[in-house]
């Protein structure tokens, strides 16, 4: 049997973004006697995910930032590894660096290119559109395989050209509700029983929007003065959302824990998460917690097919914080108690990690 040697590309590799948590689901569910994954990333400050990679014979390479005076040497650095690893797919998830590593794809004769689209947004700023549109636009000619997460993502990458979805799933077995984890992980946060328990999970970018959600529970505490929330994950706006935490004086309810692994056990003990994203493909985390049956309150800015179950409502990103938080203290008493239907619901949608490594084998056998 001949093993396909694949090499992804990310932004970042560490527990906390959705990216590379969905590639470590390809990583997992599929062969390794027939799949070997190496990493080429430019942002690594936890290891987690590499020491799984290498455990299993893979290699996971530390690239500097994609700016101007990086360009030509990230460019030599991939040529030696793609010289070096005679690599049969090169899978690309960076659609604004596509212009650099499909393109020595393309020269090397790797066989399989995919450029697959994860977001429906070219940026988080104007300044950052106008610098990766034309990138974008020159990086994907050089894909010969395109898989988006959404129909919205492959629309807005792709245009009218044909592409596969390819669905963010999660693995049902882990991502399901369990009362003894909810209790467990309540106890060990503090909370008592009546204590309303919100969350937000991912990076604190722009794209995230995490202030806004710091400004959504302070109208609700409010209201509901034995409340909580909590952010899993890191990022550059970590320091502002902390700040606008202790100018509101909420320092006691709400906490930053980084970036975290046990996701599950938090969705678990949270009462509702919270997803004001101003862009988004597939959000995982929106998957990840409708599994377990936990409402989701989330911005009509996420593509649609997030919104896949009875715990999925969509808020306006135009609204006020306010309406936000009257809107949940409205809706999440309404909301069906039986959070075991999630991962069913999950699976009817499509959501089973299993029957998308399928597919996504199907793309690298082809």
């Amino acid at each position: 049997m001949t093993t396909k040697k694949i090499l992804h590309i990310l932004p970042q590799f560490q527990p906390g973004g959705g990216i590379e948590r969905v590639v470590m689901n390809y990583f997992n569910y599929l062969d390794h006697d027939e799949y070997h994954f190496d990493v080429v990333t430019h942002k690594m400050e936890s290891t987690v995910y590499a020491d799984e990679i290498t455990t299993a014979g893979g290699h996971v390479h530390l690239f500097a930032p994609v700016q101007l005076g990086t360009i030509q040497v990230n460019a030599r650095r991939f040529s030696e590894i793609l010289d070096a690893g005679h690599y049969d797919i090169v899978h690309c998830h960076m659609a604004n660096a596509a212009f650099i590593y499909l393109k020595i794809a393309q020269q090397k004769g790797v066989p399989i290119r995919i450029l697959h689209s994860h977001q429906n947004h070219y940026a988080d700023t104007k300044l950052h559109a106008l610098r990766n549109i034309p990138l974008i636009s020159i990086g994907k000619r050089y894909a010969n395989r395109r898989v988006a997460c959404s129909k919205d993502s492959g629309r807005f990458l792709f245009g009218s050209k044909s592409f596969t979805v390819v669905n963010n799933g999660i693995d049902l077995d882990t991502f399901h509700f369990d009362t003894n984890k909810r209790i467990e992980q309540r106890a060990e946060l503090g909370l008592q029983k009546s204590d309303l328990f919100l969350g937000q999970v991912g990076r604190l970018v722009p794209q995230k929007n995490p202030l806004f959600s710091i400004q959504v529970f302070d109208e609700l505490l409010k209201q509901q003065p034995n409340a909580r929330l909590i952010f899993a994950g890191d990022g550059e706006l970590r320091k502002e959302a902390e700040r606008l935490t202790r100018q509101l004086g909420r320092e006691e309810q709400i906490q930053f824990l980084g970036n975290i692994t046990d996701v599950v056990g938090l969705y678990n003990a949270l009462d509702a998460l919270l997803m004001p994203s101003l862009y988004e493909g597939i959000s995982l985390s929106m998957a990840e917690a409708q599994g377990t049956g936990l409402p989701v309150f989330a911005a009509n800015t996420i593509a649609e097919e997030s919104f896949a179950t009875s715990f999925a409502v969509k808020l306006n990103l135009n609204d006020e914080p306010e309406t936000w938080a009257e809107t949940i203290l409205q809706t999440l008493p309404k909301m069906s108690k039986k959070r075991d239907s999630g991962i069913t619901q999950m699976r009817q949608h499509g959501f089973d990690v299993k029957e998308c490594a399928q597919i996504m084998q199907t793309i690298y056998d082809s």
